[in-house]
């Protein structure tokens, strides 16, 4: 379960940090490939009952219940590519910005 800190406890509407989710993301992402980094794939989603969640763990109010990762034991190999699309091969920056000139 993936939270953010979205206010300051004790209040309803003071944001506790503009930057809660934009943090949450860098953390999951940072975790995403730690992951990798150990053999494990990572599965992000948010298809869950977020207040059912909440109510079972206790998550206080003043944090947001705002995704989950799901990790498992990798059947790849470092590396390895398994479908079109997903090779490192990178577009030129030409390709990719607008000032084609």
């Amino acid at each position: 379960m993936n939270l953010a800190h979205t206010t300051v406890e004790g209040t309803d509407d003071w944001e506790y940090s503009e930057f809660a989710r934009y943090d949450l993301g860098q953390a999951v992402a940072h975790m995403t490939i730690q992951g990798l980094h150990l053999g494990l794939d990572a599965h992000q989603f948010r298809a869950f009952d977020r207040s059912g969640i909440a109510g079972e763990f206790s998550v206080p109010a003043h944090w947001e219940v705002t995704s989950m990762t799901a990790f498992g034991v990798s059947t790849r190999s470092a590396g390895e590519i398994r479908s079109a699309g997903t090779s490192r091969e990178r577009a030129s920056r030409a390709d990719i910005t607008w000032a084609r000139g």
